[in-house]
């Protein structure tokens, strides 16, 4: 029996190093030219060239912190150390103000 193989295509390195230029991903690039995307990033890393990786954009969105991290953070922006912040809201409890 006879096994039939694919026949190998290659890569239009001409165009691939135009589109890649552009700013076309490895992906677009690979089918475009009807290669496989290993094809495409073997060229690029032969070219020593980095992804052009398309990436969106995220709302940043902030950070859920501890209160203790909350306080330490609110202190650093007033120019104080924990200590001397949580000192200006110390308030004394009854049984303490009883002793005097």
């Amino acid at each position: 029996m006879e096994e039939k193989r694919k026949k190998k295509k290659f890569l239009n390195q001409e165009y691939a190093m135009m589109r890649y230029n552009e700013g076309a991903t490895d992906i677009e690039i690979a089918e475009e030219t009807g290669v496989s995307k290993c094809t495409v990033a073997l060229f690029r890393k032969r070219h020593l060239l980095p992804t052009n990786r398309k990436k969106e954009q995220k709302p940043k969105t902030e950070r859920k912190l501890s209160p203790l991290a909350r306080d330490v953070a609110e202190a650093r922006r007033q120019g104080l150390n924990y200590g001397q912040y949580k000192a200006q809201f110390y308030r004394p409890t009854a049984a303490r103000t009883r002793r005097k």
